[in-house]
């Protein structure tokens, strides 16, 4: 029996989308998250790269199903892969929010993220 995760279908594409948008957009979605902070704290910046992880498992699922083609599985992973090279202590300094606005790396999340997005967009809700 196949598992139903109708209910995370649109996490995938809505942490894709907070993937891809603006630096700006992307700290103010930060901001959002944990109102209670002292104005100016933002709550840690791999929030945004957690929520991905979080769902990228279900690229696989829609996979198998035949929901996505392998080209739109592996436009999804590209993503997983160019965070986890960003990951680690080796890599901190990317995980600030002056390297989410001016960072290549971030820039390139991005960029892979926006064109991730097609595989995902019949499962915005």
């Amino acid at each position: 029996m196949a598992a139903d995760y109708g209910l995370l279908e649109p996490e995938l594409y809505h942490a894709l989308r907070r993937l891809a948008d603006p630096a700006s957009d992307q700290i103010d979605y930060l901001r959002q998250l944990d109102q209670d902070l002292p104005k100016g704290l933002l709550p840690s910046i791999d929030e945004i790269a957690l929520e991905f992880d979080d769902v990228v498992f279900l690229a696989r699922a829609f996979l198998e199903r035949g929901d996505i083609t392998p080209e739109k599985a592996e436009a999804i992973y590209a993503v997983d892969r160019k965070l986890s090279a960003m990951s680690g202590a080796d890599h901190a300094d990317l995980w600030t929010p002056e390297a989410l606005e001016s960072s290549d790396a971030w820039a390139d999340v991005r960029r892979l993220a926006a064109r991730a997005l097609p595989a995902v967009e019949r499962l915005r809700r």
